[in-house]
């Protein structure tokens, strides 16, 4: 079995496939009724992603590019031989591969809080009333 290392990238504040598709791998013995295995087993925001038994990594939660722009992940894929034959190490023959996760800065709008003012009679156009404050996330 061959598995490539990979670069992929998300969006930020999204929640789903990263990628888009499943990890790319070649079953060098071609046997069609075996089933592939997938999991991750180790990195920098491991706990933040999971891997589907078709081989596709997804988010657990949104990624926020402020916190962490990147994420490496080693995602391992086991063939899994039909039950009752014999192959490479009982049945099973697995290679692990590097993922570099990217996080892409998406431009956030502003939040702005709602505010009630009062105004006294006799107040001026252009006067000031009080400060608007407003948070830009990134």
């Amino acid at each position: 079995m061959i598995v490539d290392n990979e670069v992929r990238a998300i969006n930020e504040n999204v929640v789903g496939p990263v990628g888009g598709e499943a990890i790319g791998f070649v079953d060098l013995d071609d046997d069609e009724t075996q089933t592939h295995a997938f999991e991750i087993e180790e990195g920098t925001g491991s706990d933040l992603f999971d891997i589907s038994n078709l081989g596709v990594i997804s988010t657990k939660s949104s990624l926020n590019y402020e916190s962490s722009a990147t994420y490496y992940i080693q995602v391992r894929v086991t063939d899994v031989m039909s039950e009752g034959r014999t192959n490479i190490g009982d049945g099973l023959f697995s290679q692990t591969a590097a993922f570099t996760i990217t996080v892409n800065n998406v431009n956030e709008a502003p939040v702005v809080e709602d505010k009630v003012i009062a105004v006294t009679e006799g107040t001026k156009s252009g006067d000031s009333l009080l400060p608007f404050q407003a948070q830009v996330s990134e």
